[in-house]
């Protein structure tokens, strides 16, 4: 589906995104869970709350991050023609991504 023989790095990209969309929400919110916790333990209120937007700040963050292949996707649409589309839906996405080599696992 892909031309000039980009598949294979479409399909990596699409292993690439899914892990940045898991694990950086992820850490985006324990981080600023972590900060609020530590803000509530030493009980200052001027903390408190300064964290407490941090924390909403990173949440939204991490919302963005989720979200950006459909934005992006979502846009490329409405601009692009369908070649694109084809060669990402038919790029292989890995089930059993190999976290250390990066290397798709029969």
């Amino acid at each position: 589906n892909c031309e000039y023989g980009l598949g294979p790095l479409v399909g990596f990209i699409k292993n690439a995104l899914t892990l940045v969309q898991v694990f950086i929400p992820i850490a985006l919110i324990i981080w600023g869970t972590i900060d609020l916790g530590k803000a509530v333990i030493a009980s200052d209120e001027k903390d408190i709350k300064s964290n407490q937007q941090i924390l909403v700040k990173r949440a939204i963050s991490a919302l963005l991050v989720f979200l950006v292949a459909t934005i992006v996707s979502v846009l490329m649409g409405f601009v692009g023609n369908d070649d694109w589309q084809t060669c990402w839906k038919g790029a292989k996405k890995c089930e059993n991504l190999n976290l250390i080599t990066g290397e798709c696992e029969d």
